[in-house]
């Protein structure tokens, strides 16, 4: 009876400890993708605001709102 009960009392803990370490991991993945949408996000909108591409189509724009 004693060895049944440390034995669920181990396997409660191990469990636990899985699952604090998968919500580690899972936190850090969640991290990791924001941080790399970001950087995309920057990297594209900066070659964006640099090309020329962005200058005309802002003027198409500003030529679309005058009519």
């Amino acid at each position: 009876m004693q060895r049944a009960q440390t034995g669920l009392r181990e396997d409660a803990r191990n469990v636990w400890v899985m699952s604090e370490k998968s919500a580690y991991l899972r936190l850090l993945n969640a991290a990791k993708h924001r941080a790399a949408r970001f950087l995309l996000a920057r990297l594209v909108t900066s070659r964006w605001f640099a090309s020329e591409n962005y200058v005309r189509v802002a003027a198409r724009g500003g030529e679309a709102l005058k009519r």
